[in-house]
C-alpha cells in the first residue's frame, strides 16, 4: 500500500508479566466504605446501605469459587453480617450491606477474611469509618403546584404519584441520591435529574426539574452534579 507516512505503521509496548504463584494481598482502606440511603419508593425505608470495595492486589487469586472469604461488617463494635466471595488476582469488587442503624453517630468497621482463608498479609485487611445517621424530609411536585397525581403530556398521559417521605439518611448524602432512595430516576440530556417517576422534563418548553433545599434553590453545575449533601432536618 503506498502511504503518504510509513514511519508510523508499527508500535511497541512493555508488558510485565507477574509470577501467579502468589502470594494474595486484600486491601481495605476508609475510603473503600461509602453510606448510601437504602431505596424504599416512596416509602421510609430507614436503613443504610453500606457499600464496601474489597480489593486484591495480589498476583494470586483469594479464595475460589469454592472457597471463599468472609467479608465481615461490624457496628459499635457488634458483629452485625458477615458476606462470602472470592477475587482474582489484581482485581475487586463491590460488597454491599443493608442494615438498620438509628438515627446518631456510629463507628462502622469492616474486616477482610477474618478466619484467614486466603493466607495473605492481614495488616491491611481492616478499615474503620465514622457514619452520622440524620433525619430529613424529601418531596416532589412540579409546576403545576400540587402533590396529588400529575396525568398530562409530560408522563405520556400516565398518573404520577407526588410524594412526601421523612427518613434516617447518612449524612452528607447527596440531593440526587436521596432523590434515588424514594423514586425512579433518570438524568436528563443537560441535567442531572430529567425523570422522576416517569414525569420528565421538556426542553422544548423549558420544564425542569431543581431541587430547593430549605426553600433555597440549590444550582446545578456541570460536573459538580446538584453537590448539596444533606444536614440533620434539612427539607
Amino acid at each position: 500500500v503506498t502511504e503518504k507516512n510509513e514511519t508510523n505503521n508499527a508500535s511497541t509496548k512493555n508488558v510485565e508479566v507477574l509470577d501467579d504463584t502468589g502470594p494474595a494481598d486484600l486491601v481495605i482502606h476508609p475510603d473503600d466504605i461509602t453510606f448510601l440511603p437504602a431505596y424504599g419508593w416512596h416509602t421510609a425505608n430507614n436503613n443504610t446501605k453500606i457499600i464496601v470495595k474489597v480489593t486484591n492486589n495480589g498476583t494470586a487469586d483469594a479464595g475460589s469459587a469454592s472457597n471463599k472469604f468472609k467479608v465481615q461488617l461490624i457496628v459499635d463494635d457488634s458483629t452485625v453480617e458477615n458476606k462470602t466471595t472470592w477475587l482474582m488476582a489484581k482485581s475487586y469488587r463491590y460488597v454491599t450491606f443493608e442494615c438498620a442503624l438509628t438515627a446518631g453517630q456510629h463507628n462502622i468497621e469492616v474486616r477482610l477474611d477474618p478466619d484467614n482463608v486466603t493466607g495473605d498479609d492481614h495488616s491491611n485487611n481492616n478499615a474503620t469509618k465514622q457514619l452520622k445517621v440524620v433525619s430529613c424530609r424529601i418531596f416532589n411536585t412540579h409546576h403545576y403546584g400540587d402533590i396529588s397525581s400529575y396525568t398530562g403530556p409530560l408522563s405520556g398521559g400516565s398518573t404520577v404519584e407526588m410524594f412526601d417521605v421523612t427518613k434516617l439518611v447518612p449524612e452528607n448524602t447527596t440531593v440526587v441520591d436521596l432523590l434515588k432512595s424514594v423514586a425512579q430516576v433518570e438524568p436528563g440530556g443537560s441535567t442531572p435529574v430529567g425523570s422522576i417517576d416517569g414525569l420528565e422534563e421538556d426542553d422544548t418548553t423549558s420544564y425542569y426539574w431543581y431541587p430547593f433545599v430549605n426553600g433555597i434553590p440549590v444550582r446545578w453545575t456541570p460536573g459538580l452534579n446538584w453537590s448539596y449533601q444533606i444536614k440533620e432536618g434539612d427539607v
